[in-house]
């Protein structure tokens, strides 16, 4: 089975990919997750095979941070302050 049809069910991870998102979301609430994090991945060519957590390092964003916010998509939030935190730029 492929690996984006087996996990879009199971919880979401920082090695779950991009795509995997945009698929598991088919009505935007990952892409317009992205968007509030200024991230332009949904658009990105990349998508297919970065994972989440790879996506927050390039975005120089808290990977924790950013995999609470999306596995609370599926309960309908995130809330204010996940995506506060998500979107917490680290300072290198």
């Amino acid at each position: 089975m492929p690996r984006s049809i087996k996990n879009r069910a199971g919880l979401i991870r920082g090695s779950t990919t991009i795509e995997e998102l945009m698929i598991r979301f088919p009505n935007g609430e990952a892409s317009d997750l992205m968007a509030r994090l200024a991230w332009p991945c949904a658009h990105c060519s990349g998508r297919r095979d970065e994972p989440l957590s790879l996506a927050a390092k390039r975005h120089n964003n808290p990977p924790w941070a950013i995999v609470e916010a999306f596995r609370a998509l599926d309960a309908g939030g995130p809330s204010e302050r996940q995506i506060v935190a998500a979107a917490n730029k680290s300072s290198r």
